[in-house]
């Protein structure tokens, strides 16, 4: 599950470690964020080779519940 909290004047996502290790982010990364099953019509750009392997190390290991699309 993944947690909304208050940051100043803002709100941020706090992502479990175990999510943050899969995916290997660090502190001050950008990251898009879309809902799976919305369509925006835009084109979608293709992952890199690097983060297609990364993913695919996982497949099938991420937690209950959890889905990357």
């Amino acid at each position: 599950m993944v947690k909304v909290v208050k940051w100043g004047n803002s709100l941020a996502i706090r992502f479990p470690k175990e999510i943050v290790d899969i995916l290997q982010l660090k502190a001050g990364q950008q990251i898009d964020i879309r809902r799976a099953d919305l369509d925006t019509g835009k084109k979608k750009k293709p992952l890199s080779r690097a983060i297609r392997a990364r993913l695919r190390k996982y497949e099938g290991k991420l937690p209950p519940g959890w889905k990357i699309g």
